[in-house]
């Protein structure tokens, strides 16, 4: 009885061991799958193709709804500087928003802000999070945050300035200075 009792606990022991080993798998399984999934998320939205700059940037905590606040705010920020959103930055802006695949929350959102313009608040949010993320990133993953974001918010200032046929407004002042700032914010 002592050796079928002990033979039935090794047996369940057994299938614990391996009960808990192949959950182990199946969860490492998972984890993998889900990090594609989000680094080829990210990839979309970041519009950024390098795997090893992606990996960075999920290591570093940076989701695709984070590279979307990021992709979009600066450009808000350069929009709304002068105090008016004119009809050439919202395309602008609405076209990069359609090139990043930003989602319909964040395209409600972003619809929001080209409606009214957001707290100020929101361009310092933005600015402190670029701060605590570039030390987590290595100079070729900073260095493309950086072209993308500067390039997309200089556009956006570009988009009225010298609308129609190169007559008319220039970048304000006050737009400058906001794309000043974000140069500054990759300068860490």
């Amino acid at each position: 009885m002592t050796g079928e009792l002990f033979g039935e606990r090794g047996r369940t022991l057994e299938e614990e061991f391996f009960k808990r080993q192949n959950a182990e798998v199946l969860a490492a399984m998972r984890a993998k799958l889900e990090t594609e999934r989000a680094k080829k998320q990210l990839a979309n939205t970041a519009g950024m193709t390098d795997e090893q700059v992606l990996a960075r940037l999920l290591d570093a905590g940076v989701t695709p709804a984070t590279i979307t606040a990021m992709a979009v705010v600066p450009l808000i920020a350069v929009a709304w500087a002068d105090g008016k959103l004119e009809e050439a930055e919202r395309n602008q802006v609405l076209r990069y928003a359609r090139t990043l695949d930003i989602g319909e929350e964040a395209t409600t959102l972003l619809t929001s802000w080209l409606v009214a313009e957001p707290e100020p608040a929101l361009f310092d949010t933005w600015l402190e999070y670029v701060r605590d993320l570039l030390p987590r990133l290595d100079p070729p993953a900073r260095d493309e945050l950086r072209a993308t974001t500067c390039m997309r918010a200089a556009a956006v200032a570009e988009a009225a300035a010298g609308e129609p046929y190169g007559v008319g407004r220039q970048v304000s002042p006050e737009e400058k200075q906001v794309l000043q700032r974000i140069e500054v914010a990759f300068e860490g």
